[in-house]
């Protein structure tokens, strides 16, 4: 575990301790991690762990959009709305380069992920929420979906949901 995430636990258990145990461990940290030490003690652990400022930009962007849709706006438009808002994140992120610059025609892929007519975010989505519903440990939205992007499974339906966005 790195020195950032321990900071984070800290935190938290300071939040549960003043909160009379109204809080559990898990919403302490939801707490914590809305806040902005949380955000940058959670960026920093990013780092600690191995994640490249690619990946971390490129979730970041991912989340902002994730957040409109739920809001109803039409995925395609709330992609193109976080990455207006978030211009440094768009260029630090690979996979956003990869949809703008380099994106495979879909016909050349063989996946059956591909060819199907689910809705590649919204599967990311759903696995995201089954990694939350079983997690023993806390787990957030944010960051179930990050491991949902670093299984072969969520990179495929990435790489679909990339093209839809290109098309």
């Amino acid at each position: 575990m790195s020195e950032a995430w321990s900071e984070i636990e800290r935190l938290a258990d300071g939040i549960v301790e003043k909160s009379g145990e109204s809080l559990t461990h898990a919403q302490a940290v939801s707490r914590v991690l809305k806040s902005e030490q949380g955000k940058a003690l959670y960026a920093r652990s990013r780092v600690d762990r191995g994640d490249t400022i690619a990946a971390i930009a490129e979730e970041e962007l991912s989340y902002a959009a994730s957040r409109l849709v739920r809001r109803g706006v039409a995925k395609e438009e709330a992609v193109a709305i976080a990455i207006e808002r978030n211009p440094a994140l768009a260029k630090a992120s690979e996979g956003f380069a990869y949809v703008a610059n380099n994106a495979t025609p879909r016909a050349l892929r063989e996946s059956p992920i591909e060819k199907s007519d689910i809705d590649p975010w919204q599967r990311i989505e759903e696995l995201a929420q089954g990694l939350v519903e079983k997690s023993d440990e806390p787990l957030t939205e944010h960051a179930a979906i990050d491991r949902v992007l670093k299984t072969d499974e969520g990179k495929q339906l990435y790489r679909r949901y990339a093209d839809q966005r290109a098309v």
